[in-house]
């Protein structure tokens, strides 16, 4: 009797085989000790002891010394050939040995992520390696700069679709009964002597301190409020100035058709 198959269903057992040779022939080269037995059932090996790489004295579960962990794409541990698909282990593309993890596609694509005592620090590599973002120890993150002031720091422009702000206070108190709206008058007066509006910063205060998007955007609004009362109170005015002019109107009437009658 003749049993045939398809090839491909043989790939899974044939990978598991060499899956634990492999494993096998990794353990018979790692150093033995009495304190680190080692037990293989089933294609997987473990012990209760530590592992040590380049060193017969482990200080910890896995200890690599002398040397950086290089996993390539391809399958292979190699530090010559950096033009494939690698990942890097303590060690940056450029070479330099350091608390990072490196990426790299090929020679013009590649960039990394290493950590010092000033934070996380990210690299692109742009024909020139470039310090695109930082963390801060404190958790601030700095986009274009390596000194964040604030939880977000970005030295460029930002593009969105939308930017919500949040904010404790808002400027409906100029519509409170007890508010004092500024008279018009002392409006221009202040403008004149200063150049710029009441509780607006002035250009200088924007050049040193910047602006706060909310706190301007309240102060804005505010502004936008204040004239619309004093809109207000200009349509009152007109309305009053209307009325008046209408009674003079019908007085003046009154007075020529009376003025008629006496003639005649």
């Amino acid at each position: 009797m003749i049993v045939t198959h398809n090839v491909r269903s043989f790939l899974p057992l044939r990978t598991a085989v060499l899956g634990a040779v492999f494993l096998v022939v990794f353990v018979m080269l790692l150093p033995h000790t009495a304190s680190a037995q080692w037990a293989c059932a089933s294609g997987v090996c473990s012990t209760t002891g530590t592992v040590g790489i380049g060193t017969s004295s482990p200080s910890s579960t896995l200890d690599l010394e002398n040397g950086n962990a290089i996993i390539n794409h391809g399958g292979t541990i190699t530090a010559s050939d950096l033009s494939a698909r690698t990942l890097l282990l303590g060690q940056r593309p450029d070479g330099y040995a350091d608390a990072a993890l490196g990426f790299q596609v090929s020679a013009s694509a590649k960039g990394d992520l290493d950590y010092t005592s000033t934070g996380f620090h990210f690299w692109m590599w742009n024909g020139t390696w470039v310090n695109s973002m930082n963390i801060s120890p404190a958790g601030s993150v700095g986009i274009g700069t390596a000194n964040p002031q604030s939880l977000l720091s970005v030295k460029g422009t930002i593009t969105a679709e939308g930017v919500t702000v949040t904010s404790t206070g808002w400027s409906d108190y100029v519509f409170a009964p007890d508010y004092r709206l500024m008279p018009l008058r002392d409006v221009a007066t202040f403008i004149r002597e200063n150049r710029h509006l009441p509780d607006i910063p002035s250009e200088a205060e924007v050049k040193e301190k910047g602006v706060s998007v909310g706190d301007m955007q309240s102060k804005l609004l505010a502004k936008v409020e204040e004239l619309t009362l004093h809109m207000i109170q200009a349509d009152k005015r007109n309305e009053r100035l209307e009325q008046e002019n209408r009674s003079l109107q019908e007085r003046l009437g009154r007075l020529e058709a009376a003025g008629r009658q006496e003639k005649r």
